[in-house]
């Protein structure tokens, strides 16, 4: 009995893409407030961050951005071929 209440209540599989929207978000968020910080302490303190650590920073989560439209648009392309394949079957069963 135990068995058929777990599958009635079964978590679904969460989705992938929200994952990634999370991920894009929080890169963005990070790039924004460094760059505010950045400027903040500039105009008040007159305080200047290295420049490699600023490279750094940006290639990160510059790469992390990339990465993840890389991986939508491979799924993208892998869809459409899949689907075209699909499409372009011949069922006609004749020669």
């Amino acid at each position: 009995m135990f068995k058929f209440i777990k599958k009635i209540f079964k978590p679904k599989p969460k989705v992938n893409s929200a994952y990634s929207k999370k991920i894009l978000c929080m890169s963005v968020f990070a790039v924004v407030i460094y760059t505010a910080m950045d400027v903040y302490m500039q105009i008040k303190y007159n305080i200047n961050i290295d420049s490699t650590v600023t490279q750094c920073w940006y290639g990160f989560w510059g790469v992390e951005i990339i990465s993840l439209a890389s991986i939508k648009i491979g799924k993208i392309i892998k869809d459409k071929v899949n689907t075209q394949t699909v499409d372009n079957t011949d069922c006609s069963g004749g020669l």
